[in-house]
């Protein structure tokens, strides 16, 4: 829990459209942090009217093998 994955550079993002795209195109740079509060692999968030999650289920084809982990100094 707390360790942080970033998505590989050079993953294909052009199959997710609109937010789903925006989140997996901060997801190369800035990554996620694990959390162990549910199902495997699964990506959580803020709730928002906003968000379309019928867009954002297109993130369910990511593995975890896109993802590296990142060394953080402490």
């Amino acid at each position: 829990m707390g360790a942080v994955f970033r998505l590989k550079p050079g993953t294909d993002l052009s199959r997710f459209s609109g937010a789903a795209g925006i989140v997996a195109d901060a997801m190369v740079p800035l990554g996620v942090i694990l959390g162990d509060n549910g199902s495997s692999g699964y990506l959580s968030g803020a709730p928002d009217p906003r968000w379309d999650n019928d867009v954002l289920h297109e993130l369910d084809v990511l593995a975890g093998s896109d993802f590296d982990a990142v060394d953080i100094p402490r």
